[in-house]
C-alpha cells in the first residue's frame, strides 16, 4: 500500500496542519517549497522531495481547505462542493468528446458531471504542474478497479503524461450538502502508486467515501 495523509484546515491552522500531517505520516521533518511553476512540494533536511498538495473549497460556508502529504512528489489534489443540478456551461468548458459516456453515467446517478470532470482533471493538472492546460484536452477513462486515468484527449495539441486519479465524496462538514475530492499521482514509476486501488488514504476532518 502507498499512504496519503490528508486533513481539512483553515487559514489560521495551515502550519499546524502541516506539522501534524508530517508527524502522523512519519515523513517529517520537512519544509514546504514551490517549484518554478508554483507547484508545492516538501523537502527533507537530506534534500529528498516529498509530496504536498493543497486545495481550497471557497464555495463552502464557511470556506475550508484540504492538505495532503505523501512520499511521492507527483501529487495533486482538488476539492469542490458537488451539486445535483447539471451545469451545461461548465460541462462544455471541461469535457473532452471522449468524456461523454462517463458524463452520462454521472448524470444518471443524480449529480453534476461537470463538477466531477473538473475536480478529477484539476487534481491531475496539479499533479503535473500544468495548471493552465485546457481541461478539454484531457480525457478521463474509468478503470475496472474504481479509479480513473487522465491522459491526452484525441484533440490535444500537446501530450500529457498519464495520471492516476481517484475520487471520494464527503458530507456533513460544509453545511451545504455533498462535496467531492480527488487525488492524483502523475505517471508514477512505482507500480503501487500507478494503481490507486493500492492507495491508503488517512483522512482527518473529512469522512471520505470512494466514488466508483
Amino acid at each position: 500500500m502507498r499512504v496519503i495523509h490528508l486533513a481539512k484546515f483553515d487559514a489560521s491552522s495551515r502550519s499546524a496542519t502541516l506539522a501534524r500531517l508530517l508527524h502522523d505520516s512519519g515523513l517529517g521533518p520537512a519544509h514546504a517549497h514551490a517549484d518554478a511553476g508554483q507547484k508545492p512540494f516538501l523537502e527533507t533536511p537530506e534534500g529528498e522531495a516529498l509530496g504536498l498538495a493543497i486545495a481550497h473549497c471557497r464555495a463552502a460556508r464557511p470556506p475550508f481547505s484540504v492538505m495532503a502529504v505523501a512520499e511521492t512528489p507527483l501529487l495533486g489534489l482538488d476539492v469542490e462542493l458537488w451539486p445535483k443540478a447539471a451545469d451545461p456551461a461548465l460541462l462544455a468548458a471541461v469535457a473532452a468528446p471522449e468524456d461523454a459516456p462517463l458524463a452520462a453515467r454521472i448524470s444518471a446517478l443524480g449529480h453534476d458531471p461537470a463538477t466531477f470532470l473538473w475536480v478529477a482533471k484539476e487534481a491531475a493538472l496539479k499533479a503535473s504542474g500544468e495548471v493552465m492546460l485546457d481541461p478539454r484536452q484531457i480525457a478521463l477513462t474509468p478503470s475496472p478497479n474504481g479509479h480513473y486515468l487522465a491522459a491526452s484527449s484525441a484533440s490535444a495539441s500537446a501530450p500529457m503524461a498519464e495520471t492516476a486519479v481517484r475520487l471520494w465524496r464527503f458530507s456533513g462538514v460544509t453545511g451545504a450538502g455533498l462535496g467531492l475530492l480527488a487525488l492524483a499521482v502523475l505517471s508514477p514509476a512505482d507500480t503501487a502508486w500507478r494503481n490507486p486501488a493500492r492507495w491508503q488514504v488517512e483522512s482527518a476532518g473529512l469522512p471520505l467515501e470512494p466514488v466508483m
